[in-house]
């Protein structure tokens, strides 16, 4: 299993445990993170992180090859846990990118993932769905994957369900796409053009 190092200076010293998956945004700020260690390791980056301190990337401890730095930055970031005898796991993900059709704003990022292709599809249609007031046709999957922006991301880790993925963003004027690509007929409900 590939791994790299989280590593931190507090006060107290230095803290380290091992991420076998992440996913990050442009600026470094966490989509998703998967980390594991002693309890008081986790317990002190977790809290660290939720803080809004930063944490650096490790190659590995050996050689310590710095590879990049993890914040929470802006957005929310919600943990999880499990605790297998004496090694803890914790996932961070972000709710804004996990969850988008539950905000506020417009256009938002989705984090889009798969097992494979279609997966990753049916997910951005999912995501879509929720936010559209225009009703959708699942046959406009593909429609909808070439309508959304790609944005810059960072990927670390093999993770079966993250085998495809994607940084989306979802145009503002998506509706308005969906009409204009209706009314012209390059978009219809017997058969895909795009």
């Amino acid at each position: 299993m590939q791994h790299r190092a989280i590593h931190s200076s507090y006060v107290h010293g230095i803290v380290t445990c091992y991420s076998d998956g992440y996913i990050l945004d442009a600026s470094g700020e966490i989509l998703y993170l998967s980390i594991f260690g002693g309890q008081m390791e986790l317990k002190t980056i977790t809290a660290q992180i939720m803080q809004g301190w930063q944490v650096n990337v490790y190659e590995d401890c050996t050689d310590w090859r710095y590879v990049t730095r993890i914040a929470r930055g802006r957005k929310f970031v919600k943990p999880w846990n499990a605790n297998i005898a004496n090694v803890g796991h914790k996932v961070f993900f972000s709710l804004t990118d996990f969850t988008p059709w539950k905000n506020e704003f417009s256009g938002p990022c989705a984090l889009v993932f798969g097992r494979d292709l279609e997966q990753a599809k049916e997910r951005l249609f999912r995501i879509v769905r929720a936010m559209s007031t225009v009703p959708l046709s699942p046959q406009w999957s593909d429609w909808l994957w070439s309508v959304c922006e790609d944005l810059e991301f960072q990927k670390f880790g093999e993770q079966e369900e993250f085998k495809v993925c994607r940084y989306a963003f979802i145009p503002d004027n998506l509706d308005e796409i969906l009409l204009d690509d209706l009314r012209s007929g390059r978009l219809t409900l017997n058969r895909k053009e795009y």
